[in-house]
């Protein structure tokens, strides 16, 4: 029996050559390219850890959801993505991917607000893939096709993997995040912030299915498995980013 950490090994160790599709300048074979936007939609995810929290909330009789996330657009340098990650009406968290961890640190440094460059930076990068990271370059049409698989492929072949972080709240004393005004003291107390992070790895290109790992210390979740599975693809679209500072 293979160990249960083999789909992961095998994963984020793959080396490919890069995009044999577009030789020659050839543009027959691009249905073959992994394309970012396939990762866009909503998911339900599956994970012991979330199912606590809807078992939490059905005993303060709050009604039940199921927990999952939405992969909503590019972010604005087109070298990651931006999503949110809900249980029921007891977490919500926005949530940055990207295809390695210097990029991931580059994203949400300015989503922190930071400005210049990223000071976790040191000119190493754990999976040695980045030398391309940087803002989209400044094209249009194809170009910018290419760009965009030029920035993904390398954390992509046949397994699309993205490293994230994610910040937001949890309800506390059974009060229901929709009930809750962040700007009403009295009512803010019964939510407190939360962070995390973890991995996902989609089973192939069309990003329909994916396992990964959570980890949050103040949720106390060790790299907690989780399985997902798309729901409804959707367009690229806007949505509001909360996220305050970097942790």
């Amino acid at each position: 029996m293979e160990d249960d950490r083999d789909w992961e090994d095998a994963a984020f160790n793959t080396r490919h050559l890069h995009n044999h599709n577009d030789r020659g300048g050839q543009l027959g074979n691009v249905r073959h390219e992994f394309q970012v936007r396939n990762t866009m939609g909503t998911h339900l995810i599956k994970c012991a850890a979330l199912d606590r929290l809807l078992q939490q909330q059905q005993q303060q009789q709050m009604k039940k959801k199921t927990g999952g996330d939405q992969i909503y657009r590019l972010t604005d340098d087109e070298d990651g993505l931006l999503g949110s990650l809900r249980c029921g009406r007891t977490f919500e968290a926005t949530v940055a991917f990207a295809g390695s961890r210097k990029t991931l640190a580059k994203i949400t440094h300015e989503l922190g607000g930071g400005g210049g460059a990223d000071p976790t930076h040191n000119g190493e990068d754990d999976d040695g893939d980045d030398d391309d990271d940087g803002a989209a370059s400044q094209l249009s049409g194809e170009g910018r096709r290419r760009q965009r698989v030029a920035t993904f492929e390398k954390n992509s072949f046949r397994q699309p993997k993205f490293w994230f972080r994610w910040q937001g709240v949890i309800a506390t004393d059974g009060v229901p995040l929709d009930t809750i005004d962040g700007d009403d003291d009295e009512t803010s107390d019964n939510r407190a912030s939360v962070h995390g992070s973890g991995y996902l790895v989609f089973s192939s290109n069309d990003c329909k299915r994916f396992q990964g790992t959570m980890t949050s210390e103040q949720m106390e979740w060790n790299n907690v498995k989780m399985t997902g599975w798309k729901t409804k693809p959707q367009p690229e679209r806007d949505f509001e980013i909360e996220w305050d500072g970097e942790f």
